[in-house]
């Protein structure tokens, strides 16, 4: 099984993302969790667990990378892949490596990287980089070449309203214009309001149903049927008490 949500925002100041053995990443997030029960942890601990998670514990092979990312007084990047751990990293990428080549590929082509960042102010820039990094990633995702990358585009950030750590973004995704009978598919990520919460809301708006992947407590996605978009938002905060966000407006939840 490799379907997973694979970037967890376990605290508003602490994110894991895992690449391979989805059963041993979710064992080794067990025992990262009861190392956050204190609000003071060990980061170096928590790298140190999840050094020895990622190989296996008779063959020595690793099985599991992680990247951990952090917000505390040292905002810092930790990559552990093969096995071997590197800190305060600039970038990182854990998975396919020839998906990570292509997404390169996908960044420097005159079609993605369109958005010149010569236009922008100083301190719009940041939003062409990640708008062309999102349309890269986009199309190693319909890339038949990599059925390793494969699935929703989840995106996280460190810098949501006010600051306050990380957490998911909000966005809608039209893979198809019209109904459901016409062909048409699309569907909204919903995350929590509150930051460091590990749990996302997909609607999918044809189908007229929501799931909610809340791999902190439950193992699969529960399903809701039948409902607009508004109903399932009502539906995740009676049941879960989380209020989660929509994408772009407030209407009716129909679209």
């Amino acid at each position: 099984m490799t379907d997973a949500l694979k970037a967890l925002v376990l605290r508003p100041d602490l994110c894991v993302c895992f690449a391979g053995n989805v059963r041993k990443a979710e064992k080794a997030l067990e025992w990262v969790r009861k190392e956050l029960q204190t609000e003071d942890y060990d980061l170096s601990a928590i790298l140190q667990l999840l050094v020895r998670a990622s190989v296996d514990g008779e063959s020595g092979i690793p099985i599991t990378d992680f990247i951990v990312a952090t917000l505390r007084s040292n905002i810092s990047i930790h990559m552990i892949k093969d096995g071997r751990l590197e800190s305060n990293v600039r970038t990182a990428w854990i998975g396919d490596y020839d998906a990570f080549c292509a997404f390169q590929e996908y960044c420097n082509s005159p079609d993605v990287s369109r958005l010149s960042l010569a236009e922008y102010p100083e301190e719009l820039k940041k939003y062409v980089t990640v708008t062309n990094m999102t349309e890269a990633f986009r199309r190693v995702l319909s890339d038949s070449r990599f059925p390793s990358v494969d699935n929703f585009l989840i995106s996280v950030t460190s810098r949501p309203a006010g600051a306050t750590g990380f957490a998911y973004l909000a966005s809608a995704n039209m893979e198809a214009p019209g109904t459901s009978a016409q062909g048409g598919y699309s569907y909204s990520i919903l995350p929590s309001k509150c930051s460091g919460i590990a749990v996302i809301g997909l609607y999918f708006n044809q189908g007229q149903f929501g799931a909610l992947i809340y791999p902190q407590k439950y193992e699969d996605p529960i399903i809701y049927p039948r409902m607009t978009m508004v109903e399932f938002i009502k539906k995740v905060m009676d049941e879960h008490n989380i209020d989660l966000w929509r994408f772009g407006f407030e209407g009716d939840g129909s679209h």
